[in-house]
């Protein structure tokens, strides 16, 4: 029973740890936005004198982005649902383009701005349900301003053009992703199988931290320690019979 626990909660520091890289560029994206919004207010406001766009909304977009940054160093359950803090946020920046673009009659910058954020919103999104239905959502609001919009029509069927190709390819990307998720994980899920019921000791050592990233569990029926036990006896060794340990087994 102790066994199985400790397995248990090294499985959840093994996830954890993984979910932490999985965030990592995510954080850099999160300062680089949240320097971006202002920026790009204070540019549009400077040198675009018929285009009104409200600094409020982006620093306050901006603070949410530097919140979720800095949650994720001090708390854990920012990492753990750190996707759907994203969204929110990422929704919010969808909704405030939309009505920048409205509220500015939808001009060519609107409409830009409007598809960079669609863009950023489709490449974020994990799962191709979500991706279908912000979608449909997207082309539905996207139909609605561009039909009360003063563009040519030649200008409003290039712009829709141009939707339509960028949430299909959206929505293709994360179908494909997803099948490619499947793949690895029922790959890891047959190597864990085999590795965890075959009697011989499966091993990985990595030789510049001296210490096993992973043990099988059938150590146990060979020294009587489980993998766990294992780990710990030999990092409380020093290096010099770590390096000697390693050696002998190598």
């Amino acid at each position: 029973m102790i066994a199985e626990n400790i397995k248990k909660h090294f499985q959840k520091q093994s996830d954890y740890s993984k979910q932490i890289i999985g965030i990592a560029w995510f954080r850099v994206a999160l300062v680089v936005v949240a320097i971006g919004f202002p920026l790009v207010g204070l540019f549009n406001n400077a040198f675009l004198p018929n285009f009104n766009d409200p600094m409020l909304p982006r620093v306050i977009l901006s603070i949410m982005c530097l919140i979720l940054f800095a949650g994720t160093y001090l708390h854990p359950i920012f990492i753990r649902y750190f996707y759907r803090f994203l969204t929110i946020i990422l929704f919010f920046v969808f909704i405030g383009s939309a009505i920048l673009c409205f509220t500015n009659n939808t001009s060519i910058i609107g409409v830009s701005l409007y598809i960079v954020s669609m863009a950023i919103v489709t490449m974020s999104l994990r799962q191709s349900v979500s991706v279908l239905v912000f979608n449909t959502i997207a082309f539905i609001i996207s139909l609605l301003l561009l039909l009360n919009s003063n563009l040519q029509r030649v200008d409003t069927i290039f712009i829709l053009i141009i939707i339509l190709l960028m949430l299909f390819v959206s929505y293709t990307i994360s179908r494909i992703r997803n099948i490619a998720d499947k793949k690895l994980i029922e790959s890891e899920r047959k190597y864990r199988l085999l590795a965890e019921n075959i009697t011989d000791v499966i091993w990985i050592f990595n030789v510049k931290t001296m210490r096993f990233n992973y043990i099988s569990p059938s150590i146990e029926l060979l020294t009587g320690f489980t993998p766990a036990e294992t780990t710990g006896k030999f990092s409380e060794k020093s290096k010099s019979e770590q390096q000697s340990s390693a050696q002998t087994i190598l």
